[in-house]
This record gives C-alpha cells, structure tokens and sequence, in this order.
C-alpha cells in the first residue's frame, strides 16, 4: 500500500511542478463539472425546464452514487496526497472527508454518462469520455486525491451507471402502480433505512434529499403533472424562481435550525438536519412545480 501511495505522489507532484500556477484557475474551473453543486444546478434544470422523466432519472442515479460514495469513503478511510506528504501542494479549499474514491470522479461518470446514454449519439459519449479525463485530472493536480483515488471513482461510477439503467425500468412501472399513500411512505421509510447502513453528516443529507425529492415527485405528478413546455422566458423564470426558493430553504433552515440545535452531532441535530434537506427535495420534486402551474409559468402536461 505504500508502494501505491509514493507511486500516486510522485505523478501528483509531476502534475502540480508541470502546471502550478498557471493551470491552477483552469482545474479549480473544471473540478467543478464533478462537484455537488454544478449537479445540484443540472438536476433542476433538466427536471424543471427540458425533460421531467429524464430529470427525475438524473436525480436519482446521481443521489444514489452519491450515498454509495459516502458509504465507501468511511469504509477504506484513506488519505488525501496533501495529507499524506507536505511536498504536495493543496490548491483550493481544504476537503477533510476520505479520499477513496474520488465523489468527484464517481459523479462526473454518473451524470455525465446518464447524459450521454440519454443522447444516444458518438458525439456526446466523446464529450462525457474527455470531461471525466480532466475532472480525474484536475482532482489529482488540485492535490485532493491520488491516482487510485480517481480510477475508483470512474470505476464505481460506471457501476452504478450500469446497474441503475438495468434495474430502473423494471422498478418505476412497479413504484407507478402503487397507491399514492404508499408512495410517499416507501420514499419516507427507504432512505430512513438507509441511514442504519452508516449515519454521518453526509449521509443524513443525500439520503434526505432523496427523501424529499421522492416525495415532491409524487406530490407534482398527482396535483400537478406539469409540462416542461412554454417559452424560453418562462423556462428561465421558472428555474431562477425555483432556485432562489432552494437556496432561501437551505440557508433560511440553517440559520433557524442552528439557533435550535447549537451542537453539532447531536440526535436532533441529525434530525433538524434531515428535516432541512428534505424539504429542499420536496420543494425542487413537488411544490414549486405545484407553484409553477398556478403561477403560469407551467402547464399542465396532457395525459
């Protein structure tokens, strides 16, 4: 293992003493096609304003790797190369969390391999192929993670690309049969039960998003069902709504609930926790496509 680890700082000190700081704008820039919130901004768009069904896909493929990413970084427990040799250079903010695999790399395998299998054409697969070459690349050279790190990551994301697109269309008929009440249980109760498997800070979170968007994606496909359709001034007004209401969510949660539970780790902070994410799933899945239709910037869908 240690042969590994002096293997993977020597190509990250290459890459850092070939481009730093030249290219240092540049990777932090292209890091972020793998990060959270670029996703948290795509998921949105794409459910809210391009395609409903594919986004509700891309929502889901994208918080379960995150939740199986989670889960397998508190299992191997391993070192980022700033951590392991102070020769490494950290560029960029501090990321505490395990290294292996990269969320990153896995994410940008996820998403952006959805993508491209929505597409269905060369070019697009093209596309998804180089950007999660240089978001590898970029993980390696900002300093964050070791060559092992990023193959992982790919590798983990192609697997849960994989096996997502086989199980999907046989789980949604079956999920779309059940009643209402049902639904919004099992979207309740599932990821609650996920949580057993390992309970952190991260886990709380992707598992109650989870929680909330299924929820919300029942709430607008029984009292909403909207359509995507309508001009580009009413899709643009539609996702800056809708995003000003999710940040309002988190930030306003945060700061209420901090006042609740001033110590972190704590059984209700865990719960307030929750509790926050979920309603920002609910509201992204549910209520404001709710809100849209009644506010007419959403019509109805037919059928």
């Amino acid at each position: 293992m240690i042969a590994l680890y002096l293997w993977g700082i020597g190509i990250v000190l290459a890459l850092q003493a070939m481009g730093s700081p030249a290219l240092d704008g540049f990777f932090l820039a292209v890091t972020q096609l793998g990060g959270e919130e670029f996703v948290l901004l795509l998921v949105p768009l794409v459910y809210w304003c391009l395609d409903k069904r594919f986004g509700i896909r891309l929502a889901y493929v994208f918080l379960f790797s995150s939740l199986i990413n989670i889960w397998l970084k508190a299992m191997f427990n391993t070192p980022r190369p700033f951590q392991y040799d102070s020769r490494v250079r950290l560029i960029g903010p501090e990321e505490t969390n395990p290294g292996f695999p990269s969320g990153h790399a896995q994410s940008v395998t996820t998403v952006w391999g959805m993508l491209a299998v929505r597409a269905r054409r060369g070019g697009v697969w093209a596309l998804a192929i180089v950007l999660i070459a240089f978001v590898a690349l970029s993980r390696m050279y900002l300093g964050v993670h070791f060559p092992h790190d990023v193959i992982g990551g790919v590798v983990y994301g192609a697997i849960v690309l994989l096996i997502f697109t086989g199980i999907e269309p046989l789980v949604s008929p079956r999920f779309a049969a059940l009643s209402t009440g049902a639904q919004i249980a099992l979207a309740l109760v599932a990821p609650l039960a996920l949580l057993i498997v390992f309970l952190s800070r991260d886990s709380v979170s992707a598992a109650a998003v989870l929680s909330g968007m299924s929820i919300g994606f029942v709430m607008q496909r029984r009292w909403a069902n909207f359509s995507v359709s309508g001009s580009n001034g009413q899709r643009a007004l539609r996702f800056i709504l809708g995003m000003a209401g999710v940040f309002a969510l988190y930030f306003g949660l945060r700061i209420a609930f901090g006042a609740l539970a001033r110590e972190e780790e704590t059984a209700l902070w865990y719960v307030l926790r929750f509790v926050r994410y979920a309603l920002v799933g609910v509201w992204a899945g549910g209520l404001w496509p709710m809100m849209a239709v009644r506010l007419k910037l959403a019509a109805k869908a037919e059928g």
